[in-house]
């Protein structure tokens, strides 16, 4: 159905509402046509977005923008400044639920807005990144009741089966005598004849029935059977090739670019190895095996100037 993007996002934040494991909060009641959800803006620490982010306060107004020729994800939503400069993104997990229903025309972001704004300047020592929360104000342009039974309860109607033969020969069964005043003629002596014309009106008392001639053979059944088997076969292979190239690595991806974001970048890299090359999974692979031994490059004179340090004691 054309509204199964908005009961998806609905039924996402209902569940995100009881955990609040993704979002900082979440404010919406069943049946309500608004949503207020607070997060932290991802990845403020790439593309010089920590200079921007210092000219940021809070209570600031905020863009969200569709990026749907992101390299990463098709899904990504942009948080950006009132001049369009780009500031971070969405959770990839919210972006997913969202951006269709935005898509589609479900739902508007009437508002936005910086809730709290820690510049990397004022950071203690060692921070990476600045730290950047929002609240935007969601309204939901249609209604959509979750507690509304698709299968239309019991108001369809009964259906009234047909009646049988037998129940036809049961209704309209006519007494023997009236059948055979009405048949047998006055003037008929004999009583086989007599016989013979009760018999004639109680066949034409009885509706006709139609044989039934269109029996399938045995040749029809087996070839039957083989479409059959031939479908399924075709289905298990086909849900088989969707799993293992598209479904299967595409949650190893999504796994692997939150840690990423997180800057954890040996446990992005083994989800993104799982991933393949899916959605480009290799070439942020190689960047998170860049990160790890750029990481491990800074740690080098630190270990050297201990390691002399006890030599020349």
């Amino acid at each position: 159905m054309e509204n199964d993007v908005l009961k998806q996002f609905i039924e996402w934040i209902l569940n995100e509402k009881e955990n609040i494991s993704l979002c900082d909060s979440i404010e919406y009641k069943k049946g309500d046509r608004w949503v207020k959800i607070g997060i932290e803006v991802m990845g403020t620490q790439f593309n010089d977005r920590s200079a921007l982010i210092e000219n940021v306060k809070e209570g600031d107004p905020l863009q969200i923008l569709r990026d749907p020729d992101n390299f990463f994800d098709r899904f990504t939503l942009s948080v950006c400044d009132q001049s369009g400069q780009e500031l971070g993104t969405m959770w990839m997990n919210l972006a997913d639920v969202l951006s269709p229903v935005l898509d589609e025309g479900f739902a508007q972001i009437i508002e936005s807005h910086a809730t709290e704004v820690v510049p990397l300047s004022i950071r203690e020592d060692g921070a990476v990144k600045p730290i950047l929360k929002m609240e935007m104000t969601i309204f939901l342009t249609q209604e959509d009741d979750l507690s509304k039974d698709s299968s239309g309860g019991s108001d369809v109607a009964a259906v009234k089966e047909p009646e049988t033969a037998q129940s036809v020969l049961t209704t309209q069964t006519v007494p023997a005598a009236s059948v055979r005043e009405r048949t047998v003629p006055e003037d008929t002596p004999a009583a086989g004849g007599e016989i013979a014309k009760i018999t004639a009106s109680a066949e034409a008392v009885r509706p006709s029935v139609v044989p039934v001639n269109g029996r399938k053979t045995s040749g029809a059944w087996i070839g039957v059977l083989v479409i059959g088997l031939l479908a399924w076969a075709a289905l298990l292979g086909g849900g088989y090739y969707y799993a293992t190239t598209n479904y299967i690595p595409s949650q190893h991806y999504r796994k692997g670019y939150d840690l990423y974001q997180q800057e954890k970048y040996t446990l992005a890299a083994d989800e993104l190895h799982r991933a393949g090359t899916y959605n480009g999974a290799d070439r942020l692979l190689a960047d998170c095996y860049r990160k790890m031994v750029s990481a491990e490059t800074e740690d080098d004179p630190a270990e050297k100037k201990e390691d002399n340090t006890k030599s020349e004691q």
